[in-house]
């Protein structure tokens, strides 16, 4: 098992290839508003090309968005969850990364 290289710098979302898939990166900071629901959004809609506004609404529809958010809201460093959507897996983690493969 090979470990995944340390986030990119912190930019609103980066996409890297692979040998046969892309990584798309986002971060998200619920002290500033940034939400992990938000960047779950950004890194889907990168990995996508698509405008994250036509996005929004179709996870609310396939995640709770809330509790997601409540979940990473506390600063924990520690929390991370793991779902698919959109054919991709989506990890989160409480050091406030998004990551899309």
């Amino acid at each position: 098992m090979t470990r995944d290289r340390s986030p990119p710098d912190p930019l609103p979302h980066r996409t890297e290839p692979t040998d046969r898939r892309s990584i798309t990166w986002a971060r998200f900071a619920p002290c500033r508003d940034l939400q992990a629901s938000d960047a779950v959004v950004d890194a889907v809609a990168a990995a996508e090309r698509r405008d994250p506004r036509y996005l929004r609404s179709d996870i609310e529809e396939s995640l709770d968005t809330d509790a997601l958010d409540s979940l990473f809201s506390n600063g924990s460093t520690h929390a991370h969850l793991s779902f698919r959507y959109a054919g991709y897996v989506v990890d989160v983690h409480g050091d406030g990364w998004v990551r899309v493969r």
